[in-house]
């Protein structure tokens, strides 16, 4: 994947602020981010190749990997529940795909002791 991007730089057009790297996964990145055109706090969840780009046989799997957000996006849409983000934006970009939620509040479970 590319590397992540540094706290404090805007992207979009200069709608998302990186506030905080929250999650480094295997093939996306969720950063705590701020939109500046709705000024709220988000999360933003990225999708990537290793190296930002998808060639060849790798499209067949950029595909699947934006089937699954758009899925997940859906099902997240069908849903009300307070433990459950408000979808805010989403990039259907097949180079670089992406979701911005509305920002959870609270522990992180990724930060409880096992």
């Amino acid at each position: 994947m590319t590397t992540p991007r540094q706290v404090g730089t805007t992207f979009l057009h200069g709608r998302y602020q990186i506030d905080a790297l929250m999650h480094d996964g295997t093939f996306s990145r969720v950063y705590r981010a701020y939109d500046t055109k709705l000024q709220k706090p988000v999360a933003l969840k990225e999708v990537a190749s290793p190296d930002g780009s998808y060639r060849g046989r790798q499209l067949l799997q950029a595909q699947k990997v934006l089937d699954s957000l758009k899925a997940e996006t859906q099902l997240m849409q069908g849903l009300s529940h307070a433990g459950i983000p408000h979808i805010i934006d989403v990039q259907d970009d097949t180079r670089n795909p992406r979701r911005a939620v509305q920002r959870p509040h609270g522990l992180c479970c990724g930060n409880l002791p096992r």
